[in-house]
């Protein structure tokens, strides 16, 4: 079964936890121009997760390229953020109670972390869902925004 698209992924490790009584807030849409990594994101107290695509090489269509990956962010620039690979939704979920609700940091679970300077979690303000007019998302959902045009000249 295919993983759902980055926007559904979060909505359900949200609905996931929610049945467990425990509020995760997102998602938020974060995506800063043409060419930029499309990130949704979801947080529990400092921490957040990111869940983006890597683009290496595009699937045959050219639409969509071939790794989702979570990454482990924090509202404390001083603690790196990390990604992993994931390739379904109870993986997604597993990272996701293990971080976010037990608290445990990537480097205590037992998989692959790479922490390099091409992480996303650096661009995105803590928490998320704040008016960031570096978000194209968010710049374009406020209220009463209209595109610029020239000004009518007779």
């Amino acid at each position: 079964m295919p993983l759902p698209d980055e926007l559904q992924l979060a909505i359900e490790i949200i609905d996931r936890a929610k049945r467990l009584g425990i509020e995760i807030k997102g998602p938020a849409e974060i995506e800063y121009g043409y060419g930029w990594i499309p990130t949704v994101t979801i947080w529990r107290g400092d921490c957040r997760l990111h869940l983006h695509y890597l683009f290496f090489e595009a699937d045959a269509g050219g639409q969509r390229p071939d790794v989702l990956t979570l990454e482990v962010g924090y509202a404390d620039a001083n603690q790196s953020p990390w990604r992993t690979p994931i390739i379904s939704l109870d993986e997604a979920w597993d990272i996701a109670e293990k971080v976010l609700i037990r608290g445990l940091k990537p480097l205590d679970m037992d998989r692959e972390w790479v922490s390099d300077t091409r992480d996303v979690d650096k661009f995105i303000p803590h928490p998320p869902s704040q008016d960031n007019p570096a978000n194209i998302v968010s710049l374009l959902s406020r209220p009463g925004w209209k595109p610029w045009s020239p000004p009518d000249k007779s």
